[in-house]
Formats: structure tokens, C-alpha cells, sequence
């Protein structure tokens, strides 16, 4: 089966959109697209993708995930809004269709499956916008990180090429973000390596922030 034919929607396209799909590929690190100057749409077949908005007010806002089944660029499409921000693949392999935006519009005049589809995205995007400023505000240093590696795990490790990156990232200071790490490996939650970190018990890391949530 042709990969593109994975997009929810490729059973309502006519003949002619369905030839227009292109199949992109993306390594980790690249950038699948810049929300200032987006032209296409992108649909996640396989991997995940790091969505950063330049708000320096909430650099934690970065921390959002995209995987399988959403759409790059939907929000844009859906509030006319053009943010700067970038859409970078965060596995080693990111999968996406590329969609023209005639199509987007069309399926969006046409289909209420479409919309109850669009309107599902929207409700996630803003529970995960609220959540991060909750976490940002009231959790503490130790929530902030905490929440981060929750997020921004795969399979219980993060792989981390540079550590003040993540510090820059976080908005937060190297003494607090180091002083933490070490007192999360002190008890036991994660261990630490040059690279990378293992969480060894997301359920006590979860609990760090978890309370301002509820």
C-alpha cells in the first residue's frame, strides 16, 4: 500500500489531490517547516516532531510533541496567525505527507468529519498551552524539569547533545537546573550520563507537577 493513502482523510480527495500528496522524509534536528513563512501542510505518518514558539515569556512552551495523525501547521491555517516558531523533527525519523492548502480548505468546506477532526486538535493544543503555563508557574524548578522530561522522553531515555541548550530552554538557572538533576539521581528517579538521561520511576517525576494540574 502506497504510504500516502495513511492520511485520515485520503478517501475524501479526489483523484487529482490524491497525485498532488508528496511523501517527505526528515532526520532528527531538521526543520520540517518555520511557521512564518509556511506554505504547505504536513501530516505526521511516523516519528515526532518538536513544536518551538519564540515566546520568551514561556520558552517552556517548546516542550509541545506532535506525533502521528496531527497536522503541521493546522492552527495556522485555522487562526490566520502566522507566529514565528519552528516545526523540528525530534526522532530519528520523521515521516510526513505533504498537503497543499486548497486541500485543507476544501476538506474543511466539505466534511464534517474533518472538523470534528480540526476542532479535537484545537481543544488538545490549548489544554497542552494551559498545562505548561500551570507547570511554569506554580511547580517550582523541580516541577519545570520534572515536566520536561516526561514530555520530551522516548521510551524512558531523553538524549541530550548539549545541556545548556536545555537550560536556555527551560529559562531557568544552571545552578537550580544542575542542583535538581543531581537531587532527582539522589533519589533515585533518574540517572544521568553525558548524554543522556534515564527515568528509572515517571511516576514519582509526575508527581513533582502533577498536583498543580488537578
Amino acid at each position: 500500500m502506497d504510504e500516502k493513502e495513511n492520511f485520515l482523510f485520503y478517501n475524501l480527495l479526489t483523484d487529482e489531490e490524491k497525485e498532488s500528496l508528496k511523501l517527505k522524509v526528515y532526520e532528527k534536528g531538521e526543520i520540517l517547516v518555520s511557521f512564518e513563512n509556511i506554505q504547505k501542510y504536513y501530516f505526521i505518518l511516523d516519528g515526532k516532531v518538536k513544536l518551538f514558539k519564540n515566546l520568551d515569556r514561556l520558552k517552556l512552551m517548546g516542550v509541545s510533541i506532535l506525533s502521528k495523525g496531527y497536522i503541521l501547521g493546522i492552527l495556522v491555517f485555522l487562526t490566520g496567525e502566522r507566529s514565528p516558531g519552528d516545526a523540528i523533527a525530534a526522532t530519528d525519523i520523521v515521516k510526513v505527507i505533504e498537503i497543499d492548502p486548497n486541500i485543507i480548505k476544501r476538506l474543511k468546506e466539505e466534511s464534517l468529519e474533518f472538523n470534528s477532526y480540526l476542532l479535537d486538535l484545537a481543544v488538545k493544543r490549548g489544554m497542552e498551552t494551559v498545562e505548561a503555563l500551570t507547570v511554569k508557574n506554580f511547580s517550582g524548578i523541580k516541577g519545570i524539569i520534572a515536566y520536561y522530561l516526561i514530555r520530551c522522553s522516548e521510551n524512558g531515555y531523553l538524549y541530550i547533545e548539549n545541556y545548556d541548550e536545555v537550560i536556555d530552554y527551560l529559562n531557568i538557572s544552571h545552578n537550580g537546573f544542575y542542583s535538581t538533576l543531581n537531587k532527582l539521581v539522589k533519589d533515585k528517579l533518574i540517572e544521568k550520563s553525558k548524554n543522556s538521561i534515564k527515568i528509572l520511576d515517571a511516576q514519582k517525576l509526575k508527581e513533582l507537577y502533577m498536583d498543580f494540574l488537578n
